[in-house]
């Protein structure tokens, strides 16, 4: 799978900097909402989310709420990538 692909070179910059890092993958209805209840029950730092290159207006526009209602709503500090 190529996210677990990006995931594990991400790690691995990480490890090299010396960045402690965790990740999740989940499938569930509401991206925003799955983002949130894990922040909170883990005590999150830092939620970082990135510009996505998806393929239909449909997609960017579901894509762009999950990034703002998780902007809007989050326990902790966050960092949008553009």
């Amino acid at each position: 799978m190529a996210l677990e692909k990006k995931i594990e070179a991400l790690k691995k910059i990480a490890k090299t900097e010396e960045i402690p890092i965790k990740s999740k993958v989940a499938i569930c209805d509401l991206a925003s909402e799955s983002i949130l209840d894990y922040a909170k029950a883990n005590k999150v730092d830092l939620i970082a989310m990135s510009k996505s290159k998806l393929a239909t207006r449909a997609e960017q526009m579901y894509y762009n709420s999950t990034v703002e209602r998780v902007f809007k709503h989050t326990p902790c500090s966050f960092l949008y990538i553009k």
